[in-house]
């Protein structure tokens, strides 16, 4: 069978295209359908919880964020098997956007009590923030790269008081790889 283009291959290759290009689009129109509830700063706000008398991390919020990433994720997979660079590009920008939106409404972070130094026989040591999931899988994402402070910025943006994987504090400590 040769590899030879003819009309009936051709036509089969451009169903695929638009097949590819379609579900694409679904997926982009989902996302957009969704984005007022997201940006709700009101919405975000009245899902905040509270447990044991100290406001959590906001449940909601986080998860936006995690579809954000994961629609990233899904963004890059489909450039490479399209092609597409251009609509690629695009949708990236929209969910920048959006993350964008998020950030700017993001529940204030939570003051924690100081932490208690530790003694051991070679002094104190201080017990470090937790480092939310979103802050070590943007930097995962990073470290593909091979930017050399990925573990110090990690412990600088957790430190910060800045949640959510904000980039703002990234680009302060020139952490972010662009």
């Amino acid at each position: 069978m040769s590899n030879k283009l003819t009309p009936t291959k051709a036509k089969m290759e451009l169903a695929v295209q638009q097949t590819k290009l379609a579900r694409f689009q679904a997926k982009l129109q989902t996302l957009v359908a969704v984005i007022p509830e997201l940006a709700d700063a009101n919405k975000l706000k009245n899902f905040q919880i509270r447990a044991a008398g100290i406001d959590s991390t906001h449940l909601d919020f986080q998860a936006a964020l995690n579809r954000i990433l994961e629609l990233n994720q899904y963004v890059e997979e489909e450039e490479q098997i399209t092609g597409d660079i251009e609509q690629s590009q695009a949708f990236e920008d929209l969910l920048y956007q959006i993350k964008e939106a998020l950030l700017d409404h993001a529940p204030a972070p939570v003051q924690a009590p100081p932490a208690e130094p530790v003694t051991t026989t070679k002094g104190p040591q201080i017990i470090g923030p937790r480092i939310s999931p979103s802050i070590r899988r943007h930097f995962q994402k990073r470290r593909k790269v091979g930017h050399p402070n990925v573990q110090r910025c990690i412990e600088i943006c957790a430190g910060s008081g800045v949640s959510h994987g904000n980039d703002a504090c990234y680009q302060y400590e020139g952490c972010l790889v662009t």
